[in-house]
């Protein structure tokens, strides 16, 4: 009987929570995996045309991971429990922004300044933090810069994308 006991406390030593009848799924989740971003982000940098930069743009548009929430049987055991933040190597975020801001820069030097004109203002818009200081300068810069080159054109199509 001592064996028994002694063999199973052992084996549930080792095993750890992960052994235990409390772990509900896998301990460690697949993180999700940021070279997907970090390949768009490449691309964006040495891009040139402006419809494969608008698509890139999208990529970045699209819901970002978000932590992971703790397992069901530690959430019972009170408030203090909280959903763990996501961890990565980059900021994919970051990217988005950086991919954007050089899309405009691009689109507006190749006589695109409506679309280029769109993308700054949706830096403005989606980056009011003061995390994003730089990006926002950059696309205020930029617009500056289009409206001093076409006002009439630009002013008209910032109205028009600010209102959808």
């Amino acid at each position: 009987m001592t064996m028994r006991l002694t063999t199973g406390l052992l084996a549930l030593l080792l095993s750890g929570c992960q052994g235990s009848f409390f772990a509900n799924g896998p301990a460690i989740e697949a993180s999700p995996s940021v070279m997907r971003w970090w390949g768009h982000y490449q691309v964006c940098r040495t891009a040139s045309d402006p419809i494969e930069l608008r698509q890139l743009v999208e990529q970045f548009e699209r819901p970002m991971p978000v932590g992971s929430e703790p397992p069901a049987w530690l959430v019972r055991l009170g408030d203090h429990v909280s959903k763990q933040p996501l961890r990565l190597a980059v900021n994919p975020q970051a990217l988005g922004v950086a991919c954007t801001l050089r899309a405009a820069q691009v689109l507006a030097e190749t006589d695109h300044a409506t679309e280029a004109a769109v993308l700054y203002r949706r830096i403005l818009v989606r980056y009011p933090d003061r995390d994003w200081d730089y990006y926002v300068e950059e696309a205020r810069t930029g617009s500056d810069r289009l409206l001093a080159s076409s006002p009439a054109v630009l002013a008209r199509s910032m109205t028009a994308s600010s209102s959808r």
